[in-house]
């Protein structure tokens, strides 16, 4: 078998824009039976700074960190900037 990894783990806020853009655009779908993304999105906290929260409950984010690595990884965003402003697609 072939393993395939990158050097590095990518921005937390990164990965926070490309896992809310696949999911708003329906490129990113859940199934009812996974209650523990389910169960890790909807807790997951975060500060006003994007960082996590690390006062919150720690059984948190150890599911959405696994899929936000795997979009990553399959599906890099990237980060346009422009005269007009930013934009951002994925791969």
């Amino acid at each position: 078998f072939n393993v395939r990894f990158k050097s590095r783990n990518p921005r937390l806020r990164n990965r926070q824009l490309l896992i809310n853009g696949m999911m708003y655009h329906n490129r990113l779908l859940v199934h009812p039976k996974c209650k523990g993304i389910i169960r890790d999105f909807k807790g997951t906290r975060q500060k006003l700074d994007f960082t996590k929260d690390e006062g919150a409950d720690k059984s948190f984010s150890h599911f959405s960190d696994g899929c936000d690595y795997v979009c990553d990884f399959e599906h890099e965003l990237v980060i346009n900037l422009n005269k007009m402003g930013v934009s951002s697609q994925y791969k």
